[in-house]
This record gives C-alpha cells, sequence and structure tokens, in this order.
C-alpha cells in the first residue's frame, strides 16, 4: 500500500506548487521503516524480491519502480510551462543547464528517471539537448531509457519531429536497416520506445509506422519457453496503443475501403485466431500467432483507430462468445476489454443506467447463473463481472469529467455489489481464484467512478476508497492498491481544480493510462509498463472557476449561471456555434466550482443579488 501512494499523490498534487526550486527538485523518500517496541531503532520492512535460481540477472529493486513514481509526482506539482509559452498561471520552465543540475551524482537511478519523465509531461524536455539524451540513454539504465523516451515524445507530442523519431527508431529494431547490428535493447526499452513513436505521430495515420507497428504485433507467434525479460506481452501491447494513437480515429473514413479490409481480416486473425489468413510480418504460413498476446494488442488498436465510428462490422471482431463452449476460450481479462472496445466504436449506444450494464451480459450467461443460482459455476460468475466491468468501465470513458448523477448512481451500485461478492471469504482454491479476478474488476469499477466524478471530491466515493485503502488482507496486492490510489487521485485530480475531457485525444491517454491490467508486485511490468499510468496528464483539464472580491481580493461564494448549449446525450460535444440557440440549456452552480465541457458554455453570468449584475 505504501509503495503505491506515489501514483495517486501525482494526481492529487497535479499543478499545487508555483515557485520553481532555485536548487534541485526536492523528491520525497518513501519510508518503508517501522518502530517495533520495545526495540530502540527503527526496522527496515521492505524485502527484496525472491531469486529465481534459473534466471541469471539480478534480484529487482522492489523501490525502483516506486521511487520512478515519486519523481513522477515531484515533477508533475510544479506549476511550470514550457520556456516559449505564455502561461500566466505558471513560471518560467526549466532550461538544460537546470535538468544537468538535477542529475544524481552517482549512477542514475529511478527516482531521477521519474523526474525525468514528469518534466517531460509536462513539455519541458523540449529543452533538452539531443546530445543529453544520448547522455541518459547510452546508460542502458531501463527506468531511465523509459523515463526520457515518454518525456521526449510528450513534450513533442504530435510533431512527427525528425530529430526525436531518430532518437527513438534507435531503440526500436523494426525501424533498423537489414542487416544491421543489434544495439542490445531491453524489452522494457523496446515497448517505451514503440509507445513514444506513437505519441510522436499522434493522430497524423502515417501508414508507413503503422505497418511496421502491425507487423510486430503479428510477429509474436507461439513459443515453447516464454523468456520474462523479452517483455512480449508488454512490447505487443505498446504497439497495439502506438498503432491506435497514430490511427487515432482514423477508421470514421471509409475513403480506402480495399486496404482497410486486408487490414481487418489481420485484426480478426489476432484477436479471434480465425481463418487461414496470411499474417504480415511471418515468415512461413505455418507459423501461428500467440493470441494471449497478440489480442489485447489488437484489441486497444481498433479500439482506438474506429473510435466512436458506429461501425457494426468492426464491433463483431470484438464480439463476446456466444455460448457456454465458446466462452471456455476466451479469458476474463479479455472479456473486459473486448467489453470495452466494442462500446468505444459503438460510442452512441453507451447509456449511463444500470438497465444498458446488465444488457452487456449475453442472455446465454444471464440465463445459466439464474437457473444455477447460489451453486452457479465460478467460471460463469467471474465471465459476468468481467463483462459487467468493462460497460462500467465504457460508462467512465464517455462520462469523464461530468459527474453525470445517473452515471455516478450506477457505477455506485455495481460497485457495492462487486465489493460483497468479492470479500466473501472462501477456503478453495477455485474460490481464491474468483475473488482474486473479481477484485480485479472492483479496482476498474472503482476507477470508472472516479473518471465520472473526477476533481469533485465526492463524499459518497471517498467512503467506498478509505474502506479499499484500508484493506491488508490476503488477497490484497500491489495492483489493487494501484488502483484504489488512482481513484483516489482522480476524484481530487489536482485538488479540485482539474477534471478530465472526453475528446479522442483524452480517451486515448486515459485508456493507456488506465489500462485494466494492475501488476501483482511492485517489479512487475511483464503486461503492461508502470510508467503508462502517468500519460493520464494529456487528458487533463482546467475548469476550474473561482470567484473573488474585487476589495479584498478573498474568495466568495458566487451563485452563477451558465447558458449551456445542449447535445444529445449520445454525441461527443460540439463547440456552441454549431447548435441551434433554441436548443440551450440553463445551469446554475455556486463558485468556487468545475464548469461543465469550455465548448458547450455559451454565457456565464452572476446570479446573485448581492453583487451587480455580470455576464461573459
Amino acid at each position: 500500500r505504501t509503495l503505491t501512494l506515489p501514483v495517486g499523490q501525482a494526481m492529487f498534487l497535479y499543478r499545487t506548487k508555483g515557485n520553481l526550486p532555485h536548487d534541485s527538485i526536492a523528491i520525497p523518500r518513501i519510508n518503508t521503516s517501522a518502530r517495533i517496541i520495545p526495540m530502540p531503532s527503527p526496522v527496515a520492512l521492505i524485502e527484496k524480491e525472491p531469486r529465481d535460481p534459473s534466471s541469471a540477472s539480478p534480484v529487482p529493486d522492489r523501490l525502483e519502480w516506486p521511487d520512478f513514481h515519486a519523481g513522477v509526482a515531484a515533477a508533475l506539482q510544479l506549476r511550470v510551462d514550457p520556456l516559449d509559452s505564455a502561461n500566466l498561471e505558471g513560471v518560467a520552465g526549466l532550461d538544460s543547464s537546470q535538468i544537468s543540475f538535477n542529475r544524481p551524482a552517482g549512477d542514475l537511478d529511478g527516482r531521477h528517471a521519474g523526474l525525468l519523465m514528469g518534466l517531460g509531461l509536462t513539455g519541458q524536455l523540449g529543452a533538452m539537448h539531443s546530445s543529453q539524451a544520448y547522455e541518459y540513454l547510452k546508460a542502458k539504465h531501463d527506468p531511465t531509457s523509459v523515463g526520457v523516451l515518454l518525456g521526449l515524445a510528450v513534450s513533442y507530442l504530435g510533431t512527427s519531429d525528425p530529430t526525436v523519431t531518430s532518437v527513438v527508431s534507435i531503440h526500436l529494431t523494426a525501424l533498423h536497416p537489414p542487416r544491421s547490428s543489434s544495439l542490445n535493447v531491453s524489452g522494457m526499452t523496446k515497448s517505451a520506445a514503440a509507445v513514444a513513436l506513437g505519441l510522436l505521430h499522434f493522430g497524423t495515420g502515417r501508414r508507413s509506422y503503422a505497418d511496421i507497428l502491425l507487423r510486430e504485433m503479428c510477429g509474436m507467434t507461439v513459443t515453447a519457453v516464454e523468456d520474462g525479460t523479452l517483455c512480449r506481452e508488454a512490447y505487443a501491447l505498446s504497439c497495439g496503443f502506438a498503432f491506435g494513437i497514430i490511427m487515432l480515429g482514423r477508421g470514421r473514413d471509409q475513403s480506402s475501403a480495399a486496404k482497410e479490409g486486408e487490414r481487418l481480416r489481420t485484426f480478426r486473425a489476432l484477436i479471434l485466431d480465425e481463418g487461414n489468413h496470411r499474417l504480415p510480418g511471418l515468415s512461413h504460413a505455418r507459423s501461428a500467432p500467440d493470441i494471449n498476446i497478440t489480442s489485447p494488442a489488437a484489441t486497444v488498436a481498433v479500439a482506438l483507430t474506429y473510435l466512436r465510428s458506429e461501425r457494426k462490422d468492426v464491433a463483431d471482431i470484438l464480439e463476446i462468445p456466444d455460448s457456454l463452449r465458446t466462452l471456455d476460450y476466451v479469458r476474463p481479462d479479455l472479456l473486459l476489454l473486448r467489453t470495452l472496445a466494442r462500446n468505444l466504436v459503438l460510442w452512441k449506444g453507451v447509456a449511463k443506467s444500470k438497465e444498458w450494464v446488465e444488457n452487456q451480459v449475453p442472455a446465454f450467461l444471464a440465463t445459466a447463473l439464474a437457473q444455477a443460482g447460489k451453486t452457479a459455476d465460478p467460471d460463469l460468475e467471474i465471465a459476468r463481472w468481467s463483462i459487467v466491468a468493462g460497460a462500467c468501465f465504457a460508462i467512465g470513458f464517455k462520462y469523464a469529467g461530468t459527474a453525470a448523477a445517473e452515471a455516478h448512481a450506477t457505477l455506485i451500485f455495481f460497485l457495492d455489489r462487486l465489493t460483497r461478492t468479492s470479500f466473501l471469504k472462501s477456503a478453495t482454491v477455485q474460490g481464491k481464484i474468483k475473488r482474486h479476478a473479481l477484485r480485479s474488476s472492483l479496482g476498474v469499477v472503482a476507477v470508472a467512478l472516479s473518471m465520472v466524478m473526477a476533481g469533485t471530491g465526492e463524499l459518497n466515493v471517498l467512503r467506498r476508497l478509505r474502506v479499499a485503502h484500508g484493506m491488508f488482507s490476503e488477497g490484497v496486492t500491489y495492483g489493487s492498491h494501484l488502483a484504489t490510489h488512482m481513484a483516489l487521485g482522480l476524484l481530487f485530480l489536482g485538488q479540485g481544480k482539474h477534471t478530465l475531457g472526453n475528446s479522442d485525444a483524452a480517451i486515448a491517454a486515459l485508456l493507456l493510462a488506465l489500462y485494466p491490467a494492475f501488476p501483482s508486485s511492485p517489479t512487475e511490468n511483464r503486461a503492461h509498463l508502470q510508467a503508462y499510468r502517468h500519460l493520464w496528464v494529456l487528458a487533463v483539464e482546467p475548469r476550474y472557476l473561482e470567484a473573488r472580491d474585487v476589495e479584498t481580493g478573498e474568495p466568495v461564494f458566487l451563485p452563477i449561471r451558465l447558458r449551456l448549449a445542449a447535445t444529445p446525450d449520445d454525441a461527443a460535444p460540439v463547440p456552441p456555434s454549431t447548435a441551434a440557440k433554441t436548443d440551450a440549456q440553463a445551469k446554475q452552480l455556486v463558485a468556487p466550482t468545475l464548469l461543465p465541457n469550455l465548448a458547450l458554455i455559451e454565457t456565464i453570468q452572476v446570479d446573485s443579488p448581492r453583487y451587480w449584475p455580470f455576464a461573459l
């Protein structure tokens, strides 16, 4: 629980410190010591991971990635802007000499690596010279390489900068010339480089890079022995995210049907393992993709490429099994991911009611569970709750930052039901497996609820998350606390002065940061790199309104009335200029408050007889 605190702290303290320190940026150390009476001195409670006798790699440091998160949190709390910006709220950013000044005197560590990534998330690494970047990268310290690559990519988001692209390309073997020498890049660094490539070419639709990333996904074939150091799952997933980020929303344009048909057949083979379609990147026809690795990657690639496209043919690729027999061949986490991805494609169909969530469960599964009652097969219950969690997650994405009352009530309802079900005691192995799966779904629903209520600090949500924070019984893992603390951080995002958006870019960033596969230990990066958990920064919107007395300068409570351009509940927000004036609706709030989507606001006026009437 202590080791996951910095992830939530980064959200809670986002842009809250206005003055840039003249000396090095202070990064608080994680305290893992306790005083045990009657012993006179504190005792360190942290332990190293048990060593695998069959592995020649060194024992991982359990504090490396928590220290990384602490470094990111220290950088994100600074209210600084890039050197070339003119934002009155922030202060002038760092230059290259200040970045070098914060480098540790000895070996590189996780804390400085996190600081570099945090500075990149705020746009500060645009001041880093290429020579500085190569100095960091040549050390081949994985957290530092990951932090520099992702930080540079966010600082140059969507610019396709050729210099940064060349820095990233060095770490991707797929972009090297034929028969070039190997640079011995770790799987973790390759994974980060793939996502960095996607961020650099964010939404550009560069087919050359997209095709290379698709071939990399197809190259994940079945192997007899899995080498954990290669991070094959994380690399495949990173390629899937990079593909989706480059082609973000391009599926709504159906101009190139021939090329698209070939790509959809490839995705169907990667997700469902159907047909004898020859996959690009495989040397011979007998090579088969390992769908346990390729399915999640291809699923997120399809979801982002065809986001809000309402394409039924694409949604069919992400279908849920239609019988008990076929259900046995799909893992619960894939059911959750497919449910989410399918609803991101069919965006208009996402509703915020309990009935809609229940209707996402296939009829055959609901009938089987109803007939069995309390003696139902645990596997069927796991499948049902995985689908429900995926549907709740879709609600979280659509209504992120809206504080919609019905969405809040729906997610609270399913959160309470999952809490009661997932904490039932069980002595059997099957029961413990079910409990672990349901707690994973519980974390997803908690995060979805906080996405909707982001920045509001809503009391009913806080009460439930406090209970989850206090859990430390058997089966409550590092990932359980990570989900809880991310939910708490989102609930009080930027100390209540920021919230989340639901634009295409925001959805892509949130899906990458809140991906529903939480690690079981602080050292795990097998399926999803922990560094990605901080990319929520790209989805944050400052929508805080505060009224101050003109004479005293003190904050005051001020009733205000908003005139909003009405939009259909199932549509994306549109600017007021495109909405009919007769469709406008009024909303009353009391400042200080978080405003609705700024694109919907037509006017803001004072609604109190105590002050002179004023309208914006």
